[in-house]
């Protein structure tokens, strides 16, 4: 997979529609978690990536506390939302603990035995080599993480 070149929205989105894979197939109603992948899904049309990590950080490390506790979905949760804040605060360059946060997701993927979905979608959009702030996160597109439930991923751009 070429995740190098995947802006960081396009990053989110996938890590987003992997975690909801692995949801479906350990037999996890995604809906259960719709607070958290609500507020992760926001990253992909942000105006504020500031705003967004304030309020991303609050609710998932509201409430999910106590690391130690953790179970799958809580470490897809940690790592998604260091996909999208990595990169916040300073210059990016080249995004490379995003791409190491997804490539950790989709090596739980594998581990159980789940094909991704498919990347190609996800691809359309990638990291221009002119290395600017703005390429690296890519601009702002809709993600219906719901509809992902129907085999079927909303990205306008």
């Amino acid at each position: 997979m070429e995740l190098s070149q995947m802006n960081l929205r396009k990053r989110m989105a996938y890590g987003i529609a992997c975690l909801i894979s692995y949801m479906k197939h350990s037999g996890i109603d995604p809906f259960i978690y719709k607070d958290e992948i609500d507020i992760l899904a926001q990253y992909t049309s942000a105006s504020n990536l500031a705003q967004w990590e304030i309020k991303a950080k609050k609710l998932i490390y509201e409430k999910y506390p106590h690391e130690a506790t953790w179970g799958r979905i809580e470490k897809f949760f940690d790592n998604l939302y260091w996909i999208g804040a990595s990169e916040l605060y300073g210059t990016p360059s080249g995004c490379n603990e995003s791409e190491v946060l997804l490539n950790d997701i989709l090596s739980v993927l594998h581990e159980s035995s789940i094909d991704p979905p498919d990347i190609s979608l996800y691809l359309l959009h990638s990291l221009n080599s002119s290395g600017s702030v703005s390429d690296c996160f890519g601009n702002a597109f809709v993600f219906d993480w719901s509809v992902i439930g129907a085999e079927k991923t909303v990205i306008n751009n």
